[in-house]
């Protein structure tokens, strides 16, 4: 009888690990320019935070001074050598060659698959706000219109093909701004017995 319920129990908490998601919370804020600001990332398997990160996308740093380096005598000799052909350059090209093949068996075998999986991914909370101004009130216009096709067009196209479930998408001109401003978020979501099926069909 023990036996069944150590059986019974192990079967439960089984079930219960391939029910939980594993979910994926990404932030961005940046002002003046999109690649530029902070972003936020943080994996959580059910309710436990495994994976946090904080962390700058960009961050412009002085170039450092190069002191100037003498050039070396070279013999005429020494050019004439130099010129033949030298075969560490043939093997490292046969290499770089064999690489890429490599690459393309990869995508070949696994690419759809790995397709699937991601197909299986539910996008959910999806929130963009996009302040754009600028000095120029014609270029703000212009500006205005660019981001409100990218932003709503692209959530449409989320929501239409990949079941995307978006809380909010606002777009606003502020004449008075110099920069623009933008902030964006979503959670992404896979459980985690939708993951180990997939992948058992990629092994299989």
């Amino acid at each position: 009888m023990i036996f069944l319920y150590i059986i019974g129990g192990l079967f439960l908490l089984i079930t219960l690990f391939m029910c939980l998601s594993i979910t994926v919370s990404i932030r961005a804020e940046s002002a003046g320019d999109l690649l530029g600001g902070k972003a936020d990332l943080k994996v959580y398997y059910g309710f436990i935070k495994i994976f946090p990160l904080k962390q700058k996308i960009r961050k412009n740093k002085k170039p450092k001074k190069v002191k100037p380096i003498d050039k070396p005598i070279i013999n005429s000799n020494r050019k004439k050598t130099e010129k033949k052909a030298n075969p560490n350059i043939d093997s490292a090209e046969a290499k770089s060659a064999g690489g890429l093949e490599t690459v393309k068996k990869l995508v070949q075998s696994y690419g759809k698959p790995a397709i699937k999986i991601l197909g299986k991914v539910k996008i959910r909370a999806v929130d963009i706000i996009c302040i754009t101004g600028s000095d120029d009130a014609a270029k703000t216009a212009i500006n205005y219109g660019l981001y409100c096709a990218a932003f709503y067009g692209f959530t449409e196209w989320m929501k239409g093909k990949m079941g995307a479930k978006v809380k909010r998408v606002k777009v606003v001109a502020d004449f008075g701004r110099d920069k623009d401003y933008f902030k964006m978020s979503l959670k992404l979501k896979l459980k985690v017995g939708t993951f180990i099926f997939q992948l058992i069909k990629i092994i299989v």
